[in-house]
């Protein structure tokens, strides 16, 4: 009864009081609406800002013979996270970069040609070896002697030197027209061995920092070389015979071949990764099983690569420097540590002794 009574009595307070509350409840609505679209307007102006200050500004570093992507990176660093803070929904973005460096890599592997690549294969995988080993031997050496670190944190740090960025890369080797010259070649069959090398490093001492077992420290490993052997194999001797034989490349079916190699591209960089491996590595791989077929070149190059173009300004400006801790980079000792590991840089020189001569030939 009390329930009841105390129901009426709100009831007819609210009855009495409505004439005075649903007045005030619309304009609390519409002061809320207001603020949700002054925020979105907000929201889609900064956006609007950050993209065209990426495109000028890496524009704009070109005319001066300086790679775009650091003038990218330049304007992500400044209007990014770590300093102004006025890129909305950062997170969003850095996945969109993503999507671009895959995108890119895929398309470096269509652009392989095999023949050439198969006369570099061994001088590659030198170069690789040999590119990652130096600095990181040098890396551990500087992290140990400068920062007292221990072993284990000083191997992070030189395995994080190893790999050669295959994203700054090809960027630079596109722009330059040099993609498709054996010295472009030989360079990103070597990053692409780095990279495969550099998440091996970092696979093992994930598996050491436990109980290492046998398994753990013999996977990636295993799986990496498992496919680069299965998948690089197919590609370089099956699928060129498989598509000798089909006469008929109708646009039907290059449009079934880009759509599956796609979906191989998915499907191998699961793969990879869950056989903890390089994910750039599947998606490199898939790219290179339909390297032979020039029809899905024209495809990429008409409809897909405008889009790779945007999708790769946001990588640099956002995946990368939204990354980079721009306000502690002023410390003595920071920038101290950080000149010395300019020295490792020396073990990517080192391999210029392996490039073809000249740059343009391969005997």
């Amino acid at each position: 009864r009390r329930r009841r009574r105390r129901r009426g009595m709100n009831s007819s307070t609210s009855a009495h009081d409505g004439g005075h509350a649903a007045p005030a409840t619309a304009a609390a609505a519409a002061e809320l609406g207001g603020s949700h679209h002054d925020d979105e307007f907000y929201s889609l102006t900064m956006l609007l800002v950050f993209l065209l200050a990426t495109w000028v500004v890496g524009k704009a570093v070109m005319k001066v013979k300086i790679p775009s992507l650091l003038g990218e990176m330049v304007v992500g660093m400044v209007l990014g996270p770590n300093l102004l803070d006025v890129v909305p929904f950062p997170d969003a973005l850095v996945l969109v970069g993503e999507v671009g460096l895959l995108l890119l890599v895929l398309e470096a592997g269509l652009e392989v040609d095999l023949q050439l690549l198969t006369r570099i294969g061994v001088r590659g995988l030198i170069v690789a070896v040999v590119g990652s080993m130096v600095p990181l031997g040098l890396g551990v050496g500087i992290a140990m002697g400068i920062q007292k670190m221990e072993v284990m944190e000083a191997l992070a740090v030189g395995a994080s030197l190893s790999p050669t960025s295959m994203a700054i890369a090809l960027n630079i080797l596109k722009v330059g027209k040099s993609l498709q010259t054996p010295s472009g070649q030989l360079i990103i069959a070597a990053a692409i061995i780095d990279d495969v090398i550099a998440l091996i490093l970092l696979s093992e001492l994930k598996a050491l920092q436990g109980t290492p077992s046998a398994l753990a420290i013999a996977t990636p490993i295993i799986s990496s070389v498992a496919f680069i052997a299965g998948i690089g194999g197919f590609a370089i001797f099956a699928m060129p015979r498989i598509m000798k034989r089909v006469e008929n490349k109708s646009e039907t079916f290059i449009t079934l071949c880009v759509f599956g190699m796609f979906t191989l591209s998915i499907g191998l960089m699961n793969a990879t990764y869950y056989g903890q491996s390089s994910f750039l590595l599947g998606a490199f791989l898939a790219g290179m099983v339909f390297c032979t077929l020039p029809q899905i070149k024209e495809v990429w190059h008409s409809q897909v690569k405008r889009i790779e173009t945007w999708m790769l300004r946001l990588f640099f400006s956002t995946t990368i420097a939204f990354k980079v801790p721009v306000r502690d980079l002023w410390d003595p000792k920071v920038l101290t540590f950080t000149a010395a590991l300019l020295i490792p840089l020396l073990g990517k020189m080192v391999t210029g002794v392996f490039a073809p001569r000249p740059l343009t030939k391969i005997s």
